[in-house]
């Protein structure tokens, strides 16, 4: 292993690494650094790529440094868009408008890309803004997908197959480490040394690598948040500290197949080693077998880096974030979490009542999900995304009309606007409100062009009113739309 690190050290051309907590904040940096036009060879498990307002985009185009950008960006992704301009979700969009990046190599996770053409076509049809026109371009070349979106051409391939694209030197690379997590296993599929060597065969000479945890959004699980020590190791050519790290790697290997007092005992190792490490204690808590000792081994990591204290909200935003199925005993465990942990700051405290709701709508729980939105709210407002949830939640328990103001509150929030629109429209048009119905489908079909649902509901809408000519021509688009996403 050493020998190999240092022959990795030796070959590597050595470049800057900056490690962010959450995704969004590389926006700032890369106006800060006047990058102009890039390809930027970005590593996700997620394409954030969501559209945003033109008056969000104006206030970003607005900003004469860094520094005001960066007061844009949400402090966290559940936070409401009023007065901010991106998240983790949608910093893609304003970093092309705003001329930072011309291209996208987005390296999906995996050893190879899948036939993704279908189910990348489904995903989109939901992301607000995107034209039907977009889903024509995605197109398969060999080992590789290609599309444009919002004037944006990006390539999809494999880690594997990046040494055969044309990439220009300057090419920015740019890494979020939920990446290697699978969603399947909450582990990582591939050692991140693997990959490493992949992005270094490409030779490139850019000035910065990027670098994401996504841990405190819960993207990625806290006791994986060294991986990104680890490839900023590699990147600098650090032979001790990226020794250190593979180490560490090998360590939680054995303690998930149950090996504790092994990995425990290599951990206190490295500990004698880097006594500065938190992840190398935080991973020792793990392997304690006594919740004393657990707890002390926390503690320890907790005083080198506060942000491995526990937090009701990070593990709730991994059940969202990661947990494909959960079940009444997580929100449970949780909800007991709540009462025993000491408290947090108010803000904080707000957006766990609202993540614990949105668990609790996804559970069907209508009581505890209205007793979560009523605490959030006396301290914070509204919120859109729970309210379109209890929305959601009361339309299927048969109380649509219940339904209809929560719907409404949700038109405040880009995120929430187009579903909130499409439903009401539909609400409307099961009461035969007809005007109603079409004041909210046509905003629901231009905010979502590439989703069929409103156009369905809208040929149906100008059929029942006998508007024929406006039944004719959105039948034909539906038709239309069907034959291009089928193909």
């Amino acid at each position: 292993m050493k020998q190999r690190l240092r022959r990795n050290a030796e070959q590597a051309n050595v470049m800057e690494t900056l490690i962010f907590a959450e995704h969004s904040s590389v926006l700032p940096v890369w106006k800060q650094r006047d990058l102009r036009q890039r390809t930027l060879v970005y590593l996700d498990a997620h394409l954030d790529l969501k559209q945003i307002s033109d008056l969000r985009l104006q206030r970003l185009r607005n900003c004469q440094t860094a520094e005001e950008m960066a007061q844009l960006e949400k402090p966290h992704f559940l936070v409401t868009d009023e007065g901010y301009s991106f998240s983790i979700e949608d910093f893609l969009y304003p970093a092309h408008r705003l001329g930072f990046i011309e291209r996208l190599i987005w390296v999906c996770p995996g050893e190879q890309v899948p036939d993704l053409a279908t189910v990348l076509k489904r995903a989109l049809q939901f992301l607000e803004g995107v034209p039907l026109e977009d889903l024509q371009t995605l197109k398969r070349h060999g080992e590789v997908l290609e599309a444009k979106l919002f004037g944006l051409p990006v390539v999809i391939a494999s880690y594997q197959y990046l040494k055969h694209l044309q990439l220009p030197p300057d090419s920015l690379i740019d890494i979020d480490i939920d990446y290697f997590i699978s969603t399947a296993t909450d582990r990582p599929w591939v050692n991140p040394q693997k990959v490493f060597q992949a992005l270094q065969e490409l030779a490139l000479r850019s000035e910065l690598v990027t670098l994401t945890r996504s841990v405190s959004s819960g993207f990625t699980p806290l006791r994986y948040s060294f991986i990104a020590d680890y490839l900023a190791a590699l990147f600098r050519g650090d032979e001790r500290q990226a020794t250190h790290f593979a180490r560490l790697y090998e360590l939680d290997e054995q303690a998930q197949r149950g090996e504790l007092a092994t990995a425990l005992q290599g951990c206190l190792s490295e500990a004698e080693q880097f006594a500065e490490c938190p992840a190398t204690y935080y991973l020792a808590s793990l392997c304690e077998a006594t919740e004393e000792r657990q707890a002390a081994a926390r503690n320890r990591a907790v005083a080198l880096c506060a942000s491995y204290r526990r937090s009701v909200l990070r593990s709730a935003c991994g059940v969202i974030n990661r947990t494909r199925k959960f079940e009444l005993a997580k929100l449970v465990a949780l909800e007991n979490r709540l009462q025993q942990e000491e408290s947090t700051a108010a803000d904080e405290a707000a957006l766990t009542d609202l993540i614990m709701g949105m668990l609790c709508s996804h559970l069907g729980l209508l009581g505890k999900t209205l007793g979560y939105h009523f605490r959030y709210k006396k301290a914070a407002g509204r919120h859109a995304r729970l309210n379109a949830a209890l929305g959601l939640l009361l339309n299927e328990q048969g109380q649509a009309r219940r339904a209809l103001p929560f719907f409404r509150a949700a038109l405040s929030e880009d995120q929430t606007r187009p579903r909130a629109y499409l439903h009401l429209g539909m609400l409307y048009l099961q009461q035969k409100n007809y005007q109603a119905a079409l004041e909210n489908l046509l905003p629901a079909s231009q905010l979502l062009p590439a989703f069929r649902e409103p156009v369905r509901m809208l040929a149906h809408l100008y059929e029942r009113i006998g508007d024929r000519e406006q039944y004719r021509f959105m039948l034909k688009r539906y038709q239309e739309m069907n034959r291009i996403i089928a193909t």
